[in-house]
């Protein structure tokens, strides 16, 4: 079970604990939520005791809650600070451990015989309103370096769960109001991010970052089809999209992966543009 950008709502959160113990149990199968990302991991005493809190209810209903980093979430000092999402890194999470875990950027898990790659990060639009250290931190962009470990690992990837997204949600991007300065930030992050997507090769992508409902189908590299879901912020009828798993694995393509087109930063890759063009693609998704 995906949710989407919860900002530290602890309604939603348990709301969607509650909901996804209720499905284990109707449906007698393994469940595991994941958050996109601007999760709440904020720094002072209401942070911790947001984690805290959806740490103890995941616990209790024996569930394991992943969350991967969005541009709004603190990252605190794993010395220091129960806040930070440091504290609760696990690069090497289990879907069979109750509680929260903070998942790094470019961890790749097994499960279910579908392979999921999981990348948080992404530029504030709103950084220009914000306090560094306090309500932004640089932190919260992909880097060259996190995308040459993922790059140099070989590995792909069939489900990819990020925060950001490489191309623009159908109807959104076109209206945000930002400062020059911030759109090439935006645009820093999702080109770093359309790399590894060219390394990983999902069939499906899943993000947040954006508060924007939608499905679609992208074109991708080298000829493939992605599949692509948004979901929305804080809302327990918009935010929260369950993918079981083994019915994913049954319907993949039995495409031929193909090795990473070697990128870089100076040439990005050739479908970034086309790929960015797909605002206008809307409806159902289907197994390409």
């Amino acid at each position: 079970m995906a949710i989407g950008d919860s900002h530290g709502n602890s309604r939603f959160v348990h709301a969607a604990i509650e909901r996804a113990a209720r499905l284990r149990d109707k449906v007698d199968r393994d469940v595991f939520i994941v958050s996109v990302g601007d999760f709440g991991f904020w720094p002072g005493g209401s942070g911790e005791s947001f984690v805290g809190g959806v740490d103890e209810l995941a616990r209790q209903h024996d569930l394991a809650f992943w969350a991967i980093d969005g541009n709004h979430d603190y990252p605190g000092d794993v010395r220091s600070s129960r806040a930070g999402y440091r504290a609760w890194s696990d690069p090497t999470p289990s879907e069979d451990q109750p509680g929260l875990v903070h998942v790094p950027r470019g961890t790749v898990v097994e499960i279910a015989g579908v392979t999921i790659g999981l990348c948080g990060g992404a530029a504030s639009p709103d950084q220009d309103q914000r306090q560094p250290g306090t309500s932004w931190w640089p932190e919260e962009m992909i880097t060259d370096r996190e995308v040459a470990l993922i790059e140099d690992s070989g590995r792909t990837v069939d489900l990819m769960i990020s925060h950001d997204t490489p191309w623009r949600p159908p109807d959104f991007v076109a209206s945000l109001d930002v400062s020059p300065k911030v759109r090439a930030l935006m645009a820093e992050n999702q080109l770093r991010l359309a790399e590894i997507v060219t390394a990983w090769q999902p069939q499906l992508l899943v993000h947040g970052h954006f508060h924007h409902s939608y499905r679609a189908t992208a074109p991708g590299p080298d000829g493939t089809s992605i599949q692509v879901i948004g979901i929305d912020d804080e809302n327990i009828d918009t935010s929260i999209e369950t993918i079981d798993l083994a019915a994913f694995a049954n319907k993949m393509n039995p495409r031929q992966r193909c090795a990473a087109t070697g990128a870089t930063d100076a040439s990005p890759p050739a479908w970034v543009s086309e790929f960015r063009e797909v605002s206008s693609v809307h409806g159902d998704l289907k197994c390409a």
